[in-house]
C-alpha cells in the first residue's frame, strides 16, 4: 500500500510540471453472465442436452488525455468459472488496447497501436462488444476533420515475430488462417443539416493457404441516413471484388435500409438487409463477408448467422426485421426483436434446390440501471428453424431452440485526476 501511494505521488508531482491542463482516468469493466443454451447456435436433436455455464470478463483501464496526446491501456482476463484449475498458475491476462493519439495539428491526429475499428453503424467495422474477448486491430490510423466532414486512413500489416528474413505470416500456423495480412481503409463522412453519407473503402490481403502469395478482397460502398423530424430512414450498399483466401475471384454484394420512429420514450424500426450468394452457375465466389461486423447486434442474439461462409452453406442471407425499444423510466426499458431469415440463393453447391425460408427468431431483453456504474441485463430468445437450415447445419428443426441469459455489468471510475492548465 505505501509503495503504490510513492509511486501515484511521483506521478501526479511530475505531471504538475506540465502547463497545459490534462487528465489521468483508472477504470474498471465487470462483466458477470450466467447463461442457459438449449439450441443457441446449434439446432437442438434428440441427442443433445442443455448447457449451462458462468462466463465473467474483467477489464481495467488506463486513460491519459492533453491537449496534443491521449492514450489508452486496457488489460483484460475472460474465462468461464471452473476452466481452470483451483491452483493453476496459467497466465491470463492479455492486452487489450494499447495506443497513443497525438494532436498533428487542429484538424489532423494520428492514432497508433492496438485498438478498435469502429465506423458507422458497425455493420462492417465493430468493437464487438457482446463478445467477452471484443475486437481489436494491430494499426495506425490518420484522422481529419474539418467542420462536418471527416477522413480515416487506416493501415495495418501483420507478422507473426520479428523475422530476419521474409515476409511468411502463416508459417504453418492454422489458428491464424484467418487474420489478414494487410488492411487498407479509407473512409468519408459528411453530414448536410439532416442528410449523412459515408462512403468508404477498404483493402484486406490474406495469405494463401498453400504458398506465400497474398490475395486481396476489396470492398467499396456507401452509406446514407436523413433524418426527418421524429422519423430516421438508412441505408447501405456495398461491393466485393478481388480474391478471397484461396484465390477465387470475387463478385459479391450487401444492400441494407431500415426506417425507425423515435421518441423519448419509445422506437420502432422496420428494416431488412441482404447479402449475394454463390451462384453455382459461375465460377466466381459470391458470397459477401462482412468480416469485422458484430453480426450479433444485427443477424439475431441466439448467433446462427455469424459466418456467412458456413452459416448458410454460401447461398447468402436475408433477414427482415422488426425491432421495438420501450423505456419505462431512467431505470427500465425493454426491447423486442422479431427476425425472418431466408438465403438469397434457392440452389446450393451440388445443385440441389433449395426451400429459402430458414427460421423465426424472437429476442426479449429488459434492461434496469441499478446504479450509477451498473448495469442488469435479462434476455431471453427463441428460434424457429426449418427444413432447409437442418439441412445446412444439421440438428432437428421441429425441437424448440431457446436461450437465455442474465448479465450484470459494474463499470466503476476508481481515480479521476484533473491538472488544470496554468
Amino acid at each position: 500500500m505505501y509503495m503504490n501511494r510513492v509511486i501515484f505521488f511521483i506521478f501526479f508531482a511530475g505531471m504538475s510540471f506540465f502547463s497545459m491542463a490534462q487528465e489521468f482516468e483508472l477504470s474498471g469493466d465487470f462483466r458477470f453472465r450466467p447463461e442457459y443454451r438449449n439450441g443457441y447456435k446449434q439446432l437442438p436433436d434428440s441427442n443433445t442436452e442443455a448447457a449451462g455455464f458462468v462466463a465473467q470478463r474483467n477489464r481495467i483501464g488506463l486513460n491519459y488525455t492533453s491537449e496534443k496526446f491521449e492514450t489508452k491501456l486496457i488489460l483484460q482476463e475472460s474465462r468461464v468459472w471452473g476452466d481452470e484449475l483451483f491452483k493453476s498458475n496459467k497466465a491470463t491476462v492479455g492486452m487489450l488496447e494499447a495506443w497513443v493519439r497525438m494532436k498533428i495539428a487542429d484538424s489532423l491526429k494520428i492514432k497508433m497501436g492496438r485498438h478498435q475499428l469502429v465506423f458507422g453503424n458497425q455493420r462492417l467495422f465493430s468493437g464487438n462488444n457482446w463478445s467477452q474477448t471484443s475486437q481489436e486491430h494491430d494499426a495506425v490510423m490518420l484522422e481529419w476533420k474539418s467542420g462536418t466532414k471527416q477522413v480515416y486512413f487506416v493501415q495495418a500489416f501483420n507478422q507473426r515475430a520479428e523475422n530476419i528474413f521474409g515476409t511468411d505470416y502463416l508459417n504453418n500456423v492454422s489458428e491464424i488462417k484467418d487474420n489478414y495480412k494487410t488492411l487498407t481503409v479509407l473512409r468519408y463522412e459528411q453530414k448536410i443539416k439532416n442528410f449523412e453519407y459515408s462512403v468508404m473503402g477498404f483493402a484486406d490481403g490474406f495469405q494463401d493457404l498453400n504458398g506465400k502469395a497474398l490475395y486481396v478482397r476489396s470492398t467499396q460502398g456507401v452509406e446514407l441516413k436523413y433524418t426527418l423530424n421524429k422519423f430516421i430512414f438508412s441505408g447501405m450498399g456495398y461491393y466485393q471484388t478481388g480474391h478471397n483466401i484461396s484465390g477465387t475471384e470475387l463478385a459479391a454484394w450487401f444492400a441494407a435500409s431500415e426506417a425507425e420512429y423515435k421518441t423519448d420514450k419509445w422506437s420502432v424500426k422496420l428494416g431488412g438487409e441482404m447479402m449475394s450468394g454463390n451462384d453455382v452457375t459461375t465460377d466466381k465466389y459470391e458470397q459477401f463477408i462482412p468480416q469485422y461486423a458484430s453480426n450479433h447486434a444485427f443477424a439475431g442474439h441466439m448467433d446462427y448467422f455469424t459466418n456467412f461462409a458456413t452459416s448458410t452453406g454460401g447461398a447468402g442471407f436475408i433477414d427482415t426485421y422488426l425491432k421495438g425499444h420501450f423505456k419505462f423510466s431512467k431505470i427500465h426499458s425493454l426491447a423486442l426483436d422479431y427476425h425472418y431469415f431466408a438465403t438469397q440463393q434457392s440452389t446450393i453447391t451440388g445443385g440441389a434446390n433449395i426451400d429459402q425460408f430458414l427460421a423465426h427468431e424472437i429476442d426479449l431483453t429488459w434492461k434496469a440501471a441499478l446504479a450509477k456504474d451498473m448495469v442488469l441485463s435479462v434476455g431471453y430468445s427463441v428460434f424457429s428453424g426449418s427444413t432447409t437450415l437442418e439441412l445446412l447445419r444439421g440438428g432437428d428443426h421441429t425441437k424448440l431452440a431457446h436461450w437465455a441469459y442474465v448479465m450484470l455489468e459494474f463499470k466503476p471510475k476508481f481515480l479521476k485526476y484533473v491538472f488544470e492548465k496554468k
